[in-house]
């Protein structure tokens, strides 16, 4: 069993990822989110699998996160994470601006083929030319 783990794991490990060339495409900006950080904290008793009760202490830190919600030709799209670069892009960004996203197709390589697993964002950058409308 452990042999076998560990095969799925070494097989999982040397999977080989590829990028396309950078993409863009026109959007618009639907919304822009922030959550703020939050921290919590708790304690109680706990009784552990001999039955004997103890004094237990839970602590949580969210970090701050920001989201930005797009609006293109294939449908709405999201982009959040935290850190400097999702904060910028948060204070630079508004609901209703027009922007060109660019972006990277993910792929991971098989023995098969390549099979597409999800996109990288690069950025977004206001432009001149209005997206179209979409329903």
């Amino acid at each position: 069993m452990k042999k076998l783990l560990l095969s799925a794991f070494l097989l999982a490990a040397c999977e080989k990822y590829e990028y396309s060339n950078t993409m863009t495409e026109q959007a618009t900006i639907e919304d822009v989110v922030f959550a703020p950080s939050q921290h919590g904290s708790s304690s109680g008793i706990a009784i552990d699998g001999k039955g004997r009760a103890g004094p237990t202490f839970s602590s949580v830190s969210i970090p701050e996160k920001y989201a930005i919600v797009f609006r293109c030709s294939h449908g709405k799209f999201v982009v959040q994470g935290e850190g400097s670069k999702y904060r910028s892009l948060w204070e630079r960004l508004h609901r209703g601006q027009c922007v060109d996203v660019t972006y990277r197709e993910e792929y991971i390589v098989r023995e098969n083929g390549r099979v597409l697993t999800g996109y990288d964002f690069l950025d977004a950058r206001e432009t001149a030319t209005p997206a179209k409308a979409t329903n």
